[in-house]
């Protein structure tokens, strides 16, 4: 096997879950020369759906992302991996000048201070509706890359862009399961992108959304009916953001209209594929109370598993009553509600009882 060959075969690996993404990029990194490596992708929104680095901190990843570096116009590399000619190899000098990187913050801020300042791209172009390519940084500008280097990545590309293909076909397989079998035990699922994009959705969440009463569709991306509220939004980006899955699920309520029961829903973060199969999802939505006609305080605690007397207190809350006259009301001391109230706004993502009279109210 050739060394371009013995490349693939680590992208190979890690598809199958034999190794991790993060190994082949380090291994690609490694025979090129190169410093760091990251393999990005986006979706035909140009919203990142890929991510794979080696050598690259979480804060050096947190700081290009601040800095604008997954906007092509802010980043000229990303506007080459996203324009550029597939499989061909792009370096510095053909994308910026010395000017540009005093200039753009993204260079500015965390290129020239973590001494990655040169780069060599890969475009892998359009893989499954995934636009990728994989960028090699190497400390000091240089005019450009050494001959042998480039003849071994664009050698390598083709069968890096047929695993990355085959990745996210097994991810697609992989997810469309997992929807289908969370609905057997929990609830009728979806699987979303990271701009809500509809990847995965079980037969009777597919039903669910033809009926469009709590959800639906448009342009591919779901749309929630919360009435207004904006707590489906703030639901799905605490979920979506957190992409090391370390926290649990986030809930929101749908309530299209006043007439309507509420129809409980939790959203479950997705960690990002460090193996096999590149599901691009981010986040699951599990619809775990459907519309029902109980008492608005059962259906507060089951849609935010609270316990019978911090569901009664919540309620107390909706209803506009301090804390003092909810230990009238309960018979029991202000330090037991205080610390009931604590429990509840950690279980209702809220802060302040305002807040949760608010969510309160939307139950009633």
């Amino acid at each position: 096997m050739d060394e371009a060959g013995s490349v693939v075969e680590h992208f190979r690996l890690a598809a199958f879950g034999l190794s991790d993404w993060e190994t082949a990029m380090e291994t690609l990194a490694t025979r090129a020369g190169a410093l760091a490596g990251h393999l990005a992708g986006f979706n035909r929104r140009g919203v990142p759906v890929l991510n794979v680095a080696t050598n690259i901190s979480p804060d050096m990843m947190s700081a290009w992302v601040d800095a604008g570096g997954a906007d092509p116009q802010a980043n000229p590399r990303v506007a080459a991996g996203m324009y550029a000619p597939p499989l061909r190899c792009v370096i510095e000098a053909q994308l910026t000048s010395a000017a540009q990187r005093e200039q753009l913050p993204v260079y500015r801020e965390v290129h020239a201070p973590c001494d990655l300042t040169d780069v060599t791209m890969i475009p892998l172009g359009w893989v499954r509706d995934v636009q990728s390519g994989v960028a090699l940084m190497m400390p000091g500008l240089r005019d450009a890359m050494d001959a042998r280097q480039q003849r071994l990545l664009e050698a390598a590309a083709p069968g890096i862009a047929q695993t990355i293909s085959m990745g996210i076909a097994l991810g697609s397989s992989t997810e469309t399961t997992i929807v289908t079998t969370t609905e057997r035990f929990a609830g009728p699922a979806l699987i979303l992108g990271a701009d809500k994009s509809v990847l995965a959705l079980s037969p009777a969440a597919d039903a669910m959304m033809r009926d469009g009463t709590y959800l639906s569709r448009r342009a591919g991306r779901l749309i929630a009916h919360d009435g207004g509220t904006g707590g489906f939004d703030r639901a799905f980006h605490a979920a979506a953001c957190n992409t090391a899955g370390t926290c649990g699920a986030v809930s929101a309520m749908l309530r299209p209209d006043i007439e309507l029961p509420p129809l409980v829903v939790d959203l479950c973060p997705l960690p990002a594929p460090e193996r096999g199969p590149l599901g691009l999802g981010r986040v699951m939505l599990i619809v775990r109370a459907r519309p029902s006609q109980q008492e608005p305080a059962a259906l507060l605690r089951d849609a935010f598993l609270l316990t019978g007397a911090e569901s009664e207190i919540a309620m107390l809350v909706g209803a506009g009553h301090d804390i003092a006259e909810i230990v009238l009301r309960r018979g029991t001391s202000a330090a037991t509600v205080r610390t009931q109230l604590k429990a509840i706004f950690g279980k209702t993502g809220t802060h302040r009882q305002a807040e949760l009279a608010v969510i309160v109210q939307r139950f009633c």
